[in-house]
């Protein structure tokens, strides 16, 4: 089981439900593409939030590793643990600072 985070390039949605819609639209898109090329705000964004959480630390909030590898482009998806999902509203902010929208598909919300 983990916790799921969804963050993107692009223009904050105006609702909840606009952001959810997004969301599903990015994630669906990402299942379709092999490609793995992340555009620079995800990467940085990576960068900055593994470094905070280290990803192969004992108390790493990471589900899925390397975190990276749930970019697609101007998407990521990133897994926590359920006891890591106490760090989902910093790892927001670390995606708020690198210009990136991130959705909670769990709470259906915009963080942070």
């Amino acid at each position: 089981m983990s916790y799921d985070l969804g963050l993107w390039v692009g223009q904050t949605p105006n609702s909840d439900k606009e952001a959810a819609d997004e969301f599903e639209r990015r994630f669906a898109q990402a299942e379709e593409d092999d490609s793995s090329d992340a555009e620079p705000a995800i990467e940085a964004f990576v960068a900055e939030a593994v470094d905070k959480f280290p990803e192969f630390d004992d108390d790493s909030p990471w589900a899925s590793l390397p975190v990276i590898l749930g970019a697609t482009g101007d998407f990521i998806s990133v897994s926590l643990t359920v006891p890591g999902a106490v760090h989902a509203a910093e790892i927001a902010r670390i995606g708020a600072s690198n210009g990136l929208v991130c959705y909670d598909p769990q709470r259906e919300d915009l963080l942070p």
